[in-house]
């Protein structure tokens, strides 16, 4: 049975969800999301990058040994102890073990509702999380409280003394995300209540803490990092309300209790000045925070709280426009610098090895998927679809031509996993913090590292709790080696090989580099960073934000169009681990979605809407008024300077009812079945304006020739014209501008977000656009810009037939962006895009400079022939001719006057060596470019 808060120690936590919260926990939360398909209801094609990338990673999920990872779990709860730890973070002695644990439940969970259309990957997946589950039950069983971790209950006395320890509530949330998601994607039976179980005690805990000690000195607790607690319970109040309703769990606890223990862990001295819109990120330590605002976008989820709606907003405004690379991610030494100053850490090159810490990609790709579900705006599917390219798919050893760099941490496990710690803050010196064991390089990094940071020091208010000496240096001798695995795994391609951080300077890559706290590539086996359990996550759901759905509320829905007062049925709700969109589960509440998923009528007048937000090749199955839907994409964003897309569209139930015939182009096409609904197409801001040459040169020495070229959709081999809103399918194809949408009504964004959070149609009701009755108006922030133009969407349908082929063509518009940072010596440093991708140079010697006036960038980047006669670097793609060359996928040619680079997506590259920004040098219009 789940261990329950006693009563009486709710009067505590009801004062302070008086204090917190705006509304009721309980039937307030906003009902009218967009909403993610189940990671079931998508399937990526076989031959795509996402695919592969998912295959290794399940590889990695099955290698791990379900004994091995128990063992920690075990001996904290006095069992029998099969196996042996594993080494690294997972290793006996270090004081985060068990964080790994928590965020492989996910992923397994994510795994297993991927596979749920093959029988055999989905039975391997069960059967590691059934072996899982039982384990951790029995050490549940065994403490018989509730309290579940791999680390003994100390922890906590010596964090309720304020005396130092890692951060005992980090790893307790990741936990508990596990069991969250391994209940609601997984449909495991014992993960709600050992879930529930945890919450009692913690919360129990955590209100005890106050009792005694005052609220000052809970915030004093804060101040050591703990994950997204606040995240977690909110998604546990929503679930509970779910379970009460569904009467499968009778509980005691009401939703309103988690959601009110959720409220304890929503720090002030974070929350508050985000509401302001205040940039207090200098100094902090980016993942901390991170997670933290994403409990804040699951409060507004459970609660319909806009103070909480306004932190997200302004906190993703702030870190896009002021600290993130143009990779999507930000941080630097896992930390904030001051807003506009990123060239310290490019121009640092220890700062530089040690740019954009993964887990921050991964949160910030959840805070975006969440502000999208509330919105509906391209701008936020533009910048994950940034985000995941550049700072994602990069993160795994796939597979490289390059052979020449072996990575020597590998030749000595023991040093390699004692060398890096985790570091939350800068409250102790890094020298402190470090281990003992350091070459003359690291000690030079370290205080190359203390006094960049002395320049801004952390306020006392944002101090995390740290430890005296380096938690890493405890950790045991005697690593963990598999004598049943003989691959050797420091080649690329082999599963389990995640980096910490992604390196953004210009002397060295993501693989050995002695500047590197992690030393590159980590093992499968002695590393289980932070980074590898959100690595193990972030691949195991690629496909959970390619396809968006929306339902125009049923008349009998009430919205109030001038407040948040949400009186709308909570059924519609998709409660759980991506419910709204603001989670980690693919589709957003797992079974609960396929619930909803499975009966979507109208609501009156308007079909549901599709949105199309990334171009993956995959296939989506959709349910549409009891129709089943079939949508296959095949998509290309790396052949040449236009990414293309081809959709097909299958009503398989019109094989049995309707002759098909043959099309044209060789398309079958059914005759007489038809579903209604809306396409909504992203247009992104790094499509080529039609005005814009688009230059076609194979060869720096080649004359180039010049060609208009401009968006194209074609429908059934039809080419529209789009500026005559042409018929389809019955109605109208029209894009929309968000911006010119709301150009009448605002010259200019607030400089804070309103308070008044009114329902609004994102574009202006007609009998032939759809309004989006959703949580946010549309004009109560400015949204982050990346390119020359915004985001929009391009509207098709709502009648679509069985066997229509929808084709986009979409030039990609190659520019140059500053690098963030405001000081004049800091202008000529700028990132080359390529569309999406960030374009980084290949060089062996560190030589980031290049001679050519920014403005003409796009005459300066060319196709590459099939030789390597331009390359000081090595990727792995073949040619068109099957022979193996040395460019990675998406490479091209950036020819200067005297200079010149071979440029690549910087997800694309494994062990190469790289600048990921440029100086340019202004040497006026592209005259004789470099020799070959």
């Amino acid at each position: 049975m789940p261990y329950l808060i006693p009563q009486i120690t709710f009067i505590c936590i009801s004062t302070i969800l008086i204090l917190f919260l705006v509304g009721d926990a309980s039937g307030q939360h906003p009902s009218s999301f967009i909403q993610p398909f189940s990671l079931s209801d998508v399937d990526l094609d076989e031959s795509s990058e996402f695919s592969k990338n998912e295959a290794l990673n399940h590889d990695y999920l099955l290698v791990l040994d379900v004994d091995n990872l128990l063992y920690n779990f075990r001996m904290t709860a006095g069992l029998p102890a099969p196996g042996q730890s594993y080494g690294g973070w997972e290793g006996s002695n270090v004081e985060v073990r068990g964080q790994f644990i928590g965020h492989y439940l996910s992923a397994l969970a994510f795994a297993s509702k991927s596979a749920s259309n093959n029988d055999d990957a989905k039975h391997e997946f069960q059967t590691q999380s059934d072996a899982l589950l039982q384990g951790l039950s029995e050490c549940q069983a065994a403490h018989g409280d509730g309290y579940l971790s791999a680390f003994p209950k100390e922890h906590f006395d010596r964090l309720e003394a304020l005396q130092p320890v890692w951060a005992p509530f980090y790893v307790i949330h990741k936990i508990m995300q596990g069991l969250l998601d391994q209940h609601q994607l997984a449909a495991q039976p014992q993960a709600f209540e050992m879930l529930t179980s945890m919450a009692g005690y913690f919360c129990t805990w955590s209100e005890r803490v106050i009792i005694d000690h005052g609220i000052d000195h809970w915030h004093h607790v804060l101040e050591n990092e703990f994950g997204g607690m606040n995240d977690v319970l909110y998604k546990l109040s929503i679930e509970e309300e779910r379970q009460n309703k569904k009467k499968k769990y009778s509980s005691s606890v009401s939703s309103n209790s988690w959601a009110a223990c959720a409220a304890l862990f929503d720090k002030p001295a974070w929350f508050d000045p985000l509401v302001q819109n205040q940039d207090v990120l200098s100094g902090l330590h980016a993942n901390t925070h991170l997670a933290q605002v994403n409990g804040f976008a699951s409060r507004f989820e459970a609660t319909g709280d806009e103070t909480a709606a306004a932190a997200v907003v302004n906190f993703f405004n702030i870190v896009t426009n002021r600290h993130s690379y143009s990779t999507g991610g930000s941080n630097w030494f896992e930390h904030w610098g001051d807003g506009q100053s990123l060239g310290d850490a490019i121009d640092n090159a220890d700062a530089a090895a040690n740019t954009q810490e993964s887990c921050t990609t991964y949160n910030i790709l959840k805070i975006a998927r969440s502000l999208f579900t509330w919105t509906a705006r391209a701008d936020f599917a533009d910048f994950y679809e940034r985000a995941i390219l550049n700072g994602v798919l990069g993160i795994q050893r796939t597979k490289s031509a390059t052979f020449g760099q072996r990575h020597h941490h590998h030749d000595d496990a023991q040093d390699h996993s004692m060398h890096f710690t985790h570091a939350p803050n800068l409250h102790l010196s890094l020298e402190e913090s470090r281990p003992e064991k350091l070459t003359s390089t690291e000690r030079a990094m370290i205080a190359a590292a203390d006094a960049v940071h002395a320049v801004h020091p952390r306020p006392a208010h944002h101090s995390v709790v740290s430890w005296p000496d380096d938690p890493a240096t405890n950790i045991t001798s005697n690593l963990f080696i598999n004598s049943n695995v003989t691959v050797t795994d420091d080649e690329p391609g082999q599963p389990g090989q995640y980096i910490y951080y992604m390196p953004l300077g210009h002397e060295g890559g993501k693989g050995e580099n002695p500047r590197a706290w992690t030393h590159g590539w980590g093992d499968r086996f002695n590393t289980f960073w932070c980074c590898y359990g959100s690595a193990v996550e972030s691949f195991s759901k690629l496909a959970d934000s390619i396809y968006f759905w929306y339902q125009h509320p049923s008349p009998s829905s009430s919205f109030n169009s001038t407040n948040t007062s949400f009186s709308s049925s909570s059924s519609s709700f998709n409660a759980g681990s991506g419910g709204g969109g603001g989670g980690d589960g693919g589709g957003g509440g797992g079974e609960s979605m396929n619930e909803s998923s499975n009966i979507r009528h109208w609501g009156a007048p308007y079909p549901p809407i599709l949105f199309v937000n990334q171009f993956v090749s995959s296939t989506l199955r959709w349910k549409v008024n009891e129709e089943d839907v079939v949508i296959k994409q095949s998509a290309d964003l790396y052949s040449n300077n236009v990414a293309t897309s081809r959709v097909v569209i299958t009503i398989p139930a019109s094989a049995t009812i309707a002759a098909r015939t043959r099309t044209a182009d060789n398309t079958t096409r059914g005759s007489g079945a038809s579903v209604n609904f809306y396409l909504y197409w992203r247009l992104p801001s790094w499509l080529k304006n039609e005005e814009d040459d688009v230059v076609h040169r194979t060869s720096p020495t080649s004359t180039s020739s010049s060609t208009k070229m401009k968006l194209a959709v074609r429908i059934n081999g039809e080419t529209l014209d789009l500026s005559a809103s042409p018929r389809v399918h019955g109605t109208h194809a029209q894009t929309i501008s968000i911006e010119k949408e709301q150009e009448k009504q605002q010259q200019e964004a607030p400089s804070s977000f309103s308070r008044s959070l009114a329902f609004s149609s994102l574009v202006p009701s007609s009998a032939t656009r759809p309004p989006l009755q959703l949580p946010l108006s549309s004009s109560s922030f400015k949204p982050p810009k990346f390119g020359k133009d915004s985001s929009d969407y391009i509207i098709l349908g709502p009648e679509w037939n069985d066997g229509d082929v929808l084709e986009v063509d979409m030039p990609m518009r190659i520019t140059v962006e500053n690098l963030n940072d405001s000081h004049p010596e800091k202008q000529n440093l700028k990132a080359i895009m390529m569309g999406p991708f960030q374009m980084a140079g290949l060089t062996d010697n560190g030589d980031r400079e290049i001679d050519i006036d920014p403005e003409y960038i796009e005459k300066a980047v060319t196709m590459l022939e099939n030789n390597n006669s331009y390359s000081s670097g090595h990727g792995g793609d073949k040619g068109g001719d099957g022979v193996e060359n040395s460019y990675p996928k998406g490479a091209r040619l950036l020819s200067g006057k005297t200079k010149k680079y071979v440029i690549a997506p910087i997800g694309q590259l494994i062990d190469e060596k790289y600048t990921a920004y440029f100086d340019f040098v202004p040497v006026g219009p592209p005259g004789a470019v470099a020799s070959q």
